[in-house]
C-alpha cells in the first residue's frame, strides 16, 4: 500500500502580499508502498512540487515529528520543480494511529522537510484527518456544501482484510482499509453497492460478497458519534436482491432505523445549504439513493452524476478526467481510477495461476495514484467536486482536496489559480512526468510515463 502526505502551510492563510515567496505554493506528498505480491514490507515515495525551487535545495525525510534539523533518515537534491523520489529500506512500522486519540489529527511517524541553505522552509508530518471539516469551521460556515472538494473512495466497501491478497481479492478489492479507517484518513464520500443474500445485506462487487453491510454501518455510526464531520453515502447499482420497489422500501427503512438521528432530510437542507446550518441542525449524514423510490422518504437524497470512464490506460484516464473536470456541475463524483475489464480479469487470473507476470487492482492503483495526485493538484482543482479513488492511500487526494479547499476560500484564490497556470506553462514543465523506479531484490519495477504539458 501507499500512503500520502501533503506538505503545506498549516499556520493559516497569509495575506496575498505576504504569500508570494519561493514556498507559498510548495507541496510535498509522502507515501509508503508494498510493491510485490508477496512482500508486505513498505517503502517510502514522495511527490513534490515547488515552483520556487532553486538548485541546492534539499528534501529531507526524518523519523518522528521533530521540527528541528537532525541527521536525516534520507535526503534528496531535486533537480526540477516537480517530480517523484523513491526511498527503499525504510521502516514504516510507526504508520499506525493511537487508538486513545483516534479522533484527533495525529502524526504517524515520518516528517518531511524542504530545506534551503540549512534552514527548514516547509515542514509537515504524515497525518490522519479525522476532523478536517470541523478544523476549518470558520472558513466553511458560510459556504455551501456543494462548493468544496470532497475526497472519497470508489467501491468503498470492497477492502482488503490482509496482505497478500487472495486470487479473488486481486480483482475485486478496491481499498486497503475499512470504512472507518478511510474516514479517519479523511475520505468523506463513499461509493457503496448493496446486495442481499440469505436475508443479510452485503457490500457487493460484481457477483462477489465483499463485506457485511452492518460493518459499514457500524463504522459510520462510530465515526459520526465522535466527530462533527459531514459524510456522504452513495448507494447505487443494487446488484443482488433488489428486484421490486418493496425491496428498496424495506432497505431504506433499514437505513433510516440504523442511522436514526444522523440523517439529513432533503426537505430541510439542500446542496446549497451552508455548513453552519448543517452543524446547527447536528444531522450530518447524507444518503444519496440511486433509485426513483428515494422520493418516498425525506431522509433519502437523489443520486448525483457519477463520472466513470471505464478506461484501461493511464493516458485514457487522464484524457477522461480532463473532459470530466471541464463540467461545472456540482456536486458530481469523478471516478479517478483504472478499470479491469472482463478480458483483463480472465487473462491475469490465468497468468497468476501459471506463475506468470500479472497485475491486480491494487497494483494498478499503485501505478496511477501518484499521477492522479499530480493531475488534481496541478490541473483539475478548479472544477473538482467529489474525487473517488481506488486504494485511497495510494494517492494524496485527501491532502490535495484540503489544500485547495483552503485556497479556494482564501482571498488569494484567484491569484493562486493564475500563478499555477503560469507555472504549468514554463519551459521546465517538460520535466513534468511521473517516473518511479524501484529496485527490490534485483527486481526492477518501473512506473513511468513521459507526460508533457500537452498530455499529462
Amino acid at each position: 500500500m501507499w500512503c500520502f502526505l501533503l506538505l503545506h502551510n498549516t499556520e493559516g492563510q497569509h495575506d496575498c502580499q505576504d504569500a508570494f515567496d519561493d514556498f507559498f505554493a510548495a507541496q510535498i506528498i509522502l507515501s509508503f508502498a508494498s510493491w510485490k505480491k508477496d512482500d508486505v514490507k513498505q517503502h517510502i515515495a514522495i511527490y513534490y512540487y515547488n515552483p520556487g525551487f532553486k538548485t541546492g535545495d534539499q528534501i529531507g525525510l526524518h523519523l518522528n515529528g521533530s521540527t528541528k534539523i537532525q541527521p536525516f533518515t534520507k535526503y534528496y537534491h531535486p533537480s526540477t520543480m516537480r517530480g517523484f523520489i523513491y526511498f527503499t529500506n525504510i521502516d514504516t512500522s510507526l504508520f499506525t494511529y493511537k487508538s486513545q486519540s483516534i479522533y484527533q489529527q495525529q502524526c504517524l511517524g515520518y516528517s518531511a522537510f524542504w530545506i534551503r541553505n540549512g534552514t527548514i522552509k516547509k515542514y509537515n508530518c504524515f497525518s490522519t484527518h479525522p476532523d478536517w471539516m470541523y478544523q476549518r469551521k470558520k472558513k466553511l460556515e458560510k459556504v455551501s456544501i456543494s462548493s468544496i472538494i470532497f475526497p472519497g473512495t470508489h467501491n468503498s466497501g470492497s477492502y482488503l482484510k490482509r496482505l497478500p491478497e487472495s486470487l479473488i481479492e486481486k480483482f475485486t478489492a478496491t481499498q486497503d482499509g475499512s470504512i472507518f479507517n478511510q474516514l479517519i484518513m479523511g475520505a468523506r464520500y463513499f461509493d457503496l453497492r448493496p446486495g442481499k443474500h440469505n436475508d443479510q445485506y452485503w457490500i457487493v462487487h460484481g457477483d462477489y460478497l465483499m463485506t457485511p453491510l452492518q460493518q459499514t454501518i457500524d463504522d459510520v455510526k462510530q465515526f459520526m458519534n465522535n466527530t462533527q464531520e459531514i459524510v456522504l453515502l452513495h448507494f447505487k447499482e443494487f446488484p443482488r436482491g433488489f428486484e421490486t420497489e418493496q425491496d428498496h422500501l424495506t432497505f431504506m427503512k433499514y437505513l433510516k432505523n440504523q442511522f436514526n438521528t444522523h440523517l439529513v432530510s432533503r426537505k430541510i437542507l439542500s446542496w446549497e445549504s451552508n455548513f453552519k446550518k448543517i452543524w446547527e441542525l447536528n444531522k450530518r449524514l447524507i444518503i444519496l439513493y440511486d433509485h426513483p423510490i428515494y422520493k418516498s422518504m425525506d431522509q433519502m437524497w437523489p443520486t448525483i452524476p457519477q463520472k466513470w470512464g471505464n478506461v484501461q490506460s493511464l493516458e485514457n484516464l487522464r484524457n477522461y478526467l480532463a473532459h470530466v473536470e471541464t463540467d461545472l456541475t456540482r456536486p458530481k463524483a469523478s471516478m479517478a481510477e483504472l478499470t479491469m475489464d472482463g478480458y483483463d480479469v480472465v487473462t491475469h487470473s490465468i497468468a497468476e495461476a501459471l506463475g506468470m507476470k500479472h497485475t491486480s487492482i491494487r497494483q494498478m492503483a499503485l501505478s496511477t495514484g501518484p499521477h492522479i495526485t499530480q493531475w488534481y493538484n496541478e490541473l483539475f482543482y478548479q472544477n473538482a467536486s467529489i474525487i473517488a479513488v481506488d486504494y485511497l492511500n495510494t494517492t494524496g487526494i485527501v491532502e490535495v482536496a484540503l489544500e485547495w479547499n483552503d485556497r479556494k476560500f482564501s482571498t488569494c484564490y484567484d491569484t493562486y489559480v493564475e500563478l499555477m497556470k503560469e507555472y504549468n506553462t514554463r519551459k521546465d514543465s517538460n520535466s513534468i512526468g511521473a517516473c518511479l523506479v524501484a529496485k527490490i531484490q534485483k527486481e526492477e519495477i518501473q512506473l513511468c510515463t513521459r507526460l508533457t504539458p500537452n498530455n499529462y
